[in-house]
């Protein structure tokens, strides 16, 4: 009898740890673009375990990003690209049933970057996701010398002491 109860107790704690580890989520997922890069940022109540692997062989090319033990607390239809890099964000096929596959659809071939930050300030866990290119349009109009005459300059020399 006693057997029974020590052996329930501890199936019971297992299945708790277990459950714990788990729990992991993808609570936000954001993303910002520069002249040069793309940053997409997913927010995390746990530190993220993760595998990723390139599809390379046609347009979009795509960087697929598999999350292990985690479930998406986040509707990706909420997050809209101006990225000329990253054209789309959008969910796949689990590589398992306790994980996330999350697809990023890209307009060039890369080689993405990964960082994993800890809690800061407002911020929870995060896996924070660089892909290199131009992501914006830089903005080509330039003024002419006409369009300066107006403004003042100042020249500093600097004599140095070097």
């Amino acid at each position: 009898m006693q057997r029974s109860w020590l052996f329930l107790i501890t199936l019971l704690i297992v299945g708790f740890v277990v459950s714990t580890a788990e729990a992991n989520t993808i609570e936000k997922v954001r993303m910002s673009p520069s002249p040069d890069n793309t940053l997409v940022v997913f927010d995390m109540t746990e530190p993220p375990t993760y595998s990723y692997f390139t599809l390379n062989q046609s347009h979009p090319y795509r960087l697929v990003i598999d999350f292990q033990r985690t479930s998406l607390d986040f509707d990706l239809s909420q997050l809209t690209s101006k990225s000329l890099m990253v054209t789309k964000v959008r969910t796949s096929t689990p590589k398992s049933p306790d994980g996330v596959r999350i697809v990023l659809e890209l307009d060039k071939q890369v080689d993405a970057n990964f960082q994993v930050l800890p809690p800061q300030g407002n911020y929870g866990h995060r896996l924070v996701v660089n892909v290199p290119g131009a992501a914006m349009k830089r903005d080509s109009s330039f003024l002419s010398a006409d369009d300066l005459q107006e403004r003042k300059v100042t020249v500093a020399i600097d004599a140095g002491h070097g």
